[in-house]
Parts: C-alpha cells; sequence; structure tokens
C-alpha cells in the first residue's frame, strides 16, 4: 500500500447512547439523558445474542465531554503509534460526535448545546485536540448530513 503511495487511516468512534448497558458494562452516555430508538447487536435475557433495545443514556458532564476528547487524543496517538498514517473521527451515523450536533439528540442547556455553534462544540474541539496531538495531515472527520 505505501510502496504505492497509499495512505491507512484508521477510524474512531464513539457510539454513546447507540449501545446497551449490557454491551458496554456502564449505564451508557450521550450528549442527553434521549433514548435512541433503534436496536442493537449484543447479549439477549436467554443467554444467546441478538438484537436488542438501545439503552436510556445519561448525559455527559462537561468533565466527562473534555475527558472524552482526550480519549480521542490518546487513540489518536496509539494509532500513529501502531503504524497508521492517520485517523477519521467517526463523526456521523447517529455516533456521540453526532449525538451533539443534532438538536434530536442534544438538549442540553451549556456550552455544548443550544445554538448550532455549541452543538457543533464538541466536535470542532476534539477534532482540534487530535489535529494538535498528530497534525492536521493525518486527521480526517466523516460527517452525515441528516
Amino acid at each position: 500500500m505505501h510502496a504505492r503511495g497509499g495512505k491507512i487511516f484508521i477510524q474512531l468512534w464513539h457510539v454513546g447512547r447507540r449501545s446497551h448497558e449490557s454491551i458496554a458494562g456502564e449505564q451508557i452516555v450521550s450528549a442527553s439523558a434521549i433514548k435512541e430508538k433503534d436496536q442493537v447487536f449484543g447479549p439477549t435475557q436467554d443467554g444467546e445474542y441478538g438484537m436488542i433495545e438501545t439503552g436510556v443514556p445519561r448525559a455527559l458532564s462537561i468533565e466527562e465531554i473534555h475527558a472524552t476528547t482526550a480519549d480521542f487524543v490518546q487513540a489518536a496517538k496509539n494509532a500513529i503509534e501502531a503504524g497508521f498514517d492517520g485517523v477519521e473521527l467517526h463523526g456521523a451515523h447517529g455516533y456521540l460526535i453526532d449525538q451533539f450536533m443534532r438538536k434530536a439528540s442534544n438538549q442540553r442547556d451549556d456550552i455544548y448545546g443550544g445554538s448550532q455553534e455549541n452543538r457543533m462544540r464538541f466536535m470542532l474541539e476534539t477534532t482540534q485536540a487530535v489535529v494538535d496531538a498528530i497534525g492536521g495531515d493525518k486527521v480526517a472527520i466523516r460527517l452525515s448530513p441528516s
């Protein structure tokens, strides 16, 4: 791949509310405590695996938001150390970054909610922190329009 000028990026994501406690091992989190009306693959009540309803998240505190940004930074550093050429932050498909950007999943009344500018803050801060850590030429972000 590299011999032909190709680059290998790894995708970094946090599913946020698109999960279940039985998968996460603790209560799931999101921008706000609003349940995702969806199903995910996980352990069923009969001990098998199949589709289960997503859980009810709790809203991340501002301190936890900052810690999550730091987790993305550490994951990006780990990826570069492991030999990847860069990272793609997954901010689409209803994952955590996307949850912060959408009115339907972000009902916060602090600096991370309300206006479009505030709802974009987590994505912008996280992207900038990753760029600062590994370089802008090694960072991409995936977004979805709706």
